[in-house]
């Protein structure tokens, strides 16, 4: 492919240079700066995501199947979860990227009852985690309707990851 580059004199490159709708796409900086791939994270989410839906039968639409599949990526690495009180992590939540994580650990709680507290409702992390979205959906403006849905479909995104959890039977969902 001929392109132009800053000073627009042609420049020649290579098919693996040529720029796609999907270049870039996986990609980003590590904490150090790196580049890191996140394909390998995305595609792993993507066939747990529909193996849950296929058991669970339960089927999302496209853009709550994209949330989970890619909020499974950026946590598939994470081995901190909140506190038994979830709550006190909303007085440290300041932007939109806070109060997802919050909602993304509480449905990860929440479908495989990791870290769960003892001493609080069986709802609670369904609470929370509600609670988390709604706030990451309105700490912008216009208000950030996907994170509006994720928040009232709690329940049902936390039942199709359930299926995920060893020993489960699949009549219990």
């Amino acid at each position: 492919m001929i392109t132009a580059d800053d000073q627009n004199h042609l420049v020649l490159l290579r098919d693996e240079e040529i720029p796609t709708i999907f270049s870039g796409v996986g990609l980003s900086k590590d904490a150090k700066g790196r580049t890191m791939n996140w394909q390998p994270y995305l595609k792993a989410s993507w066939e747990l995501v529909m193996e849950s839906e296929g058991k669970s039968q339960v089927f999302l639409d496209q853009e709550l199947e994209a949330y989970l599949v890619h909020m499974m990526a950026r946590n598939f690495r994470k081995t901190q979860f909140p506190p038994d009180i979830v709550c006190l992590e909303f007085s440290r939540a300041k932007t939109k990227d806070d109060y997802r994580d919050i909602g993304d650990s509480c449905l990860l709680v929440d479908a495989w009852d990791v870290k769960r507290a003892r001493l609080v409702e069986r709802q609670y992390y369904e609470k929370m985690g509600q609670i988390a979205y709604t706030r990451a959906a309105i700490a912008t403006w216009p208000a950030d309707e996907l994170f509006d849905r994720i928040a009232r479909q709690f329940g049902l995104l936390s039942r199709v990851l359930r299926v995920l959890k060893p020993g489960v039977p699949h009549y219990a969902l």
